[in-house]
Parts: C-alpha cells; sequence; structure tokens
C-alpha cells in the first residue's frame, strides 16, 4: 500500500527546472547511467532530455535494427544546455544579483573620479 502510494505521488509530482539540471547533471557526472532504478519522475525527465536530444541512450543497430543499451550518455547539446542552466540559476541567486549591484556601483564611482580627475589636477597646477 504504501509502495502504491509514493508511485501514486511520483506520477503526480511537479517537474521543476532544478530537477532538469540535477538530472542532466548526474547524467554527466556518470551517476546516473540507465532509467532503471530512478524515481518515475526522474524517467519523464530522462525520456524527455533523450527527446530533445540532450541526452542520447547510446542505441546502436545490430543486424539491421535500432537496438538501445540504455545506457544514458550527456550530448554536447547537452553539456551547452547544462552550462546555460546552470548561469541561469545562478544569475537568480541574491548573492550574484548583490555582487553584480555592487559591482556596477563601483564602476560609477570609477568612472565619476575619472571624469573629476582632470579638473582637480587643474587646481593644483597654477
Amino acid at each position: 500500500m504504501a509502495h502504491e502510494m509514493e508511485t501514486a505521488q511520483e506520477k503526480n509530482s511537479n517537474i521543476t527546472f532544478k530537477m532538469y539540471i540535477d538530472v542532466l547533471d548526474r547524467i554527466s557526472c556518470g551517476t546516473i547511467l540507465s532509467t532503471r532504478g530512478i524515481s518515475a519522475s526522474e524517467q519523464r525527465v530522462c525520456s524527455e532530455l533523450i527527446r530533445s536530444g540532450l541526452v542520447s541512450n547510446d542505441a546502436k543497430e545490430v543486424f539491421g535494427r535500432i537496438r538501445s543499451t540504455g545506457e544514458l550518455v550527456i550530448t554536447p547539446e547537452g553539456i551547452s544546455a547544462l552550462d546555460s542552466w546552470r548561469f541561469t540559476i545562478k544569475q537568480s541567486s541574491w548573492s550574484y544579483k548583490l555582487g553584480d549591484t555592487f559591482l556596477r556601483f563601483l564602476w560609477v564611482i570609477v568612472g565619476a573620479v575619472a571624469a573629476s580627475l582632470p579638473g582637480i589636477l587643474n587646481c593644483y597646477n597654477p
């Protein structure tokens, strides 16, 4: 009964952007090698990643027929997407936004000092 409830919850669980990043990252590190033994929501994410071309399931042609070994491998497009997604998550964090604001403020100060420097130097030069 508990297993049935857990399976029902997995089917109704929401798939988030972070879940795609986590699954793609785990595939790239080799901790997820196949869709066997992972939750139903992670299997859905894997199948969507395969359909989008970000992950390959290592299909091989044997005697004229395509045979899938089930091994998940990240594609070059998947690596690019993972990098882009990580940067998007990084940009949305409050620490990144605070650091970016501070850096922009410093550039304003540097610009103000550079703009007023000729006037300051003329005051000391008779």
